[in-house]
């Protein structure tokens, strides 16, 4: 079945459950009317999460572009809220976001900072954006490193924010990284060993055609099972998921389906050892 197809069908759903008559309907008629219903559907709707990203693109322009805490605030609701989570820097209440604002993160920022967008995902009240900042490491950010001096050295972060939105204005930001791969970049963490990445982290979310799997020891020179195949056996010793007893990914609710069984158990026993016996039937009862 082609995509077309695909979309026929869908098509023809949405105009049944809409109560009309698709007997005879041709697929391209029944798409377009199909795409007429779904625009009515938003412009009834509001197209809320188009609003939602209006407003927050306005902040990132106040904050990266303009570099201007008024607008910046004007952006925001009344009861704003902000948490960078790694580091868990941000503010509570307009007093201190804007002073944490003004006085550690706009300003903090390279000259050379740049946005690349990867993707947005937006639904009424709340929007998620994934994008890639780039910036030459050459002024202290203590909202992102705080207590590391300025390296000198280019960065490239992959970056998540979870914004609400009320009534136009942003309510909260919950902002993510990789802080380890920030530190590798910075130079203020060996990668040696560890399980962690640095700039291969950006430039894998930008380009799907590099290579996956570099930190899995023996994986570039592994041949992969064929579809279907045997699973290779697990080693002595090693976890098997789901056994009781063993260490492994599922060994807590295992081991605490094997301790609830064995509570059962020695209460059945302790229950059995302490019920009455029964009362002796009389003779010619």
């Amino acid at each position: 079945m082609t995509e077309d197809d695909r979309r026929s069908e869908r098509a023809r759903a949405l105009l049944e459950t809409c109560g009309l008559a698709v007997e005879g309907m041709g697929p391209e008629e029944a798409v377009r009317r199909a795409d007429e219903i779904a625009e009515a559907a938003a412009a009834y709707a509001g197209r809320r999460g188009e609003a939602d990203a209006g407003v927050f693109d306005e902040h990132l322009a106040a904050e990266f572009e303009l570099r201007d805490i008024d607008r910046t605030m004007g952006t925001m609701a009344p009861d704003p809220y902000l948490n960078h989570v790694p580091v868990m820097t941000g503010g509570r209440g307009a007093a201190e976001v804007r002073r944490f604002y003004e006085g550690h993160f706009i300003p903090r920022w390279p000259a050379d900072t740049a946005a690349t967008p990867i993707s947005r995902t937006t639904g009424e009240g709340q929007l998620v954006d994934e994008l890639v900042m780039s910036f030459t490491h050459d002024i202290e950010m203590d909202f992102m490193l705080p207590g590391v001096p300025p390296s000198g050295r280019p960065v490239r972060l992959p970056v998540v924010a979870v914004v609400g939105v009320s009534d136009g204005r942003i309510t909260h930001e919950h902002i993510s990284w990789d802080q380890a791969s920030a530190l590798v970049q910075v130079g203020a963490l060996d990668a040696k060993g560890l399980p962690v990445t640095g700039a291969g982290q950006a430039a894998k979310l930008l380009d799907r055609s590099l290579p996956p799997n570099a930190l899995i020891p023996g994986w570039a020179g592994r041949s992969p099972s064929p579809a279907g195949g045997p699973r290779p056996a697990s080693p002595r010793g090693r976890a098997r998921p789901g056994r009781p007893g063993r260490a492994g990914a599922w060994a807590p609710w295992a081991r605490g389906r094997a301790a609830r069984r064995a509570r059962a158990r020695a209460a059945c026993g302790r229950a059995r050892r302490t019920r009455a016996p029964p009362p002796r039937r009389r003779a010619g009862g």
